[in-house]
């Protein structure tokens, strides 16, 4: 089993139900958020967090945060958003590397398009290996490996926002707008912890 995070990590707290034009809907009204997937995440990972916003124009957005305290081995590798909505009969459409420009930072992503019957959902993640951006490839192993060499287990989130539709673009920008606008939301530790050494260069704070 998984260690217990620090008893001051508390996703709840961390992101806020409300900020900007945002609100998060109630849990009763959260139908759009895929239950298998929240369950396979929820098995791995040490704690998750899950919430389908609204804006005042009608737009809606799934933010999945998950957070693990042992990310060397290849547990958040197999749990990337491809393979999980492989494994429940989506088609991915779509796989690239992109950026996602904020006021704070400008974050290395994934987009990913999954779509199963009428179902079509454009998905933005990211993955954070203890301080540090990790995209799935050669770049996570070498970070994984840098750790293992200081004799280090480092703890890892992976961030995911969806939304549903056909128009990709259209959910690209509202994606970037989203996690921008949450970002500035954000206390400065919490912040780093959603994009590591991006949000504070010179000191970023630690839970």
């Amino acid at each position: 089993a998984p260690d217990a995070p620090p008893p001051t990590f508390d996703l709840e707290a961390l992101i806020p139900d409300r900020f900007a034009a945002w609100q998060a809907l109630p849990p009763a009204d959260r139908l759009i958020v895929n239950p298998v997937l929240s369950a396979k995440v929820e098995a791995v990972y040490t704690r998750t967090l899950e919430r389908v916003y609204r804006n005042r124009d009608g737009s809606g957005v799934i933010l999945s945060i998950a957070y693990g305290t042992r990310q060397l081995g290849d547990s958040l590798q197999a749990h990337r958003p491809e393979y999980c909505y492989r494994a429940q009969g989506f088609a991915i459409d779509f796989s690239a590397e992109a950026r996602v420009h904020t006021a704070f930072a400008e974050i290395p992503v994934r987009r990913v398009i999954a779509q199963r019957g009428r179902r079509i959902e454009p998905v933005t993640y990211w993955l954070i290996i203890g301080e540090d951006v990790a995209l799935p490839g050669i770049r996570r192993k070498l970070q994984q490996l840098r750790y293992g060499l200081r004799g280090e287990i480092p703890d890892g989130l992976l961030v995911r926002v969806s939304s549903l539709g056909r128009d990709h673009e259209a959910a690209w920008a509202l994606h970037e707008r989203f996690i921008d606008e949450l970002l500035q939301a954000l206390q400065p530790a919490a912040r780093a912890r959603l994009v590591g050494t991006l949000a504070a260069p010179q000191a970023v704070q630690r839970f």
